[in-house]
C-alpha cells in the first residue's frame, strides 16, 4: 500500500480525534465559565440571605455578570433553591441557611464536531454556599 493511500485511509480517523480533542477542550472552557458563574450566584445569593435581601435575585443579577461563551449567563428562578443541608442533601426550606444555583446553557455550538452531525452541546454546572 502506498504512502498516499495510507494517508488518506489514516485521515478520517486524524480529523475525527483532531474534532473531539478542539470540542472537548471548548466545552471545558464552557464548563469552567459556567462554574464560576455559577459559584458567583450562588455566594450572593447566600450573602442576600444573611442580610434579608432576596437571594433569587441577588444569584440571577450576580451570575448575569458572568458570561459563557461570550453570552451573560441566565439563572432561572427555578434553578435557585434554598435550604437545610445535611452534608450530602439539600432539602427545600424558604428558612434555611444553604443555597443551590444552577447554571445552565443549552445549544453552545461545535467546532469541528459539525462535520460528524453534531451541531451543539449543552452545559449544567451547580453550586453551593
Amino acid at each position: 500500500m502506498s504512502t498516499a493511500t495510507q494517508f488518506a485511509v489514516a485521515m478520517p480517523a486524524i480529523v475525527g480525534l483532531m474534532a473531539l480533542t478542539i470540542d472537548m477542550g471548548w466545552a471545558e472552557v464552557c464548563l469552567s465559565e459556567l462554574r464560576v458563574g455559577a459559584d458567583a450566584g450562588a455566594l450572593a445569593a447566600a450573602s442576600a440571605l444573611g442580610r434579608g435581601d432576596e437571594p433569587i435575585t441577588a444569584a440571577q443579577w450576580v451570575g448575569g455578570q458572568n458570561t459563557v461563551a461570550g453570552e451573560a449567563i441566565r439563572i432561572e428562578p427555578r434553578d435557585v433553591t434554598i435550604g437545610d443541608w445535611d452534608g450530602e442533601v439539600l432539602t427545600p426550606n424558604p428558612k434555611g441557611d444553604t443555597v443551590r444555583v444552577v447554571a445552565r446553557r443549552i445549544g453552545l455550538p461545535n467546532f469541528l464536531g459539525r462535520i460528524f452531525g453534531r451541531e451543539t452541546f449543552d452545559l449544567g454546572a451547580e453550586a453551593y454556599a
